[in-house]
């Protein structure tokens, strides 16, 4: 967590997540980039006398730099998430039928999880 606190995406590149990683930093560097977009209209509003438009671009600049700081926030919880579950053991079913299901007699067989997913559409 503490890399993806420093340098956006780095997090991601170390629990080996380069597409998440790359979707970080261009995510984050474009809400970065309007923010700096919209304090320069900012600025040229100001500087031409357009209260109304200098509210405007303000009001825009602080809305992206709120989106980015939650942008932020978000990847380093990620980055968190990823590298503790990074050893997680996702097998589900005894250690002596690891490998195989098919192996197992039907009454142990009958004692593994299951999960069905159905869906029904009318028109």
């Amino acid at each position: 967590m503490a890399r993806s606190a420093v340098l956006p995406g780095w997090g991601q590149f170390y629990n080996h997540e380069p597409i998440k990683a790359t979707v970080v930093v261009g995510g984050e560097g474009y809400l970065w980039y309007k923010a700096w977009s919209e304090f320069q209209k900012e600025q040229d509003a100001a500087d031409a006398g357009d209260q109304a438009g200098k509210d405007r671009h303000y009001n825009l600049k602080v809305n992206y730099i709120w989106w980015a700081i939650a942008v932020h926030l978000l990847q380093m919880a990620d980055a968190y998430v990823d590298a503790h579950l990074s050893s997680f053991d996702a097998d589900f079913v005894p250690e002596d039928a690891r490998h195989s299901a098919v192996t197992l007699p039907d009454e142990d067989r009958a004692m593994l999880p299951r999960v069905r997913v159905a869906v029904h559409v009318r028109f």
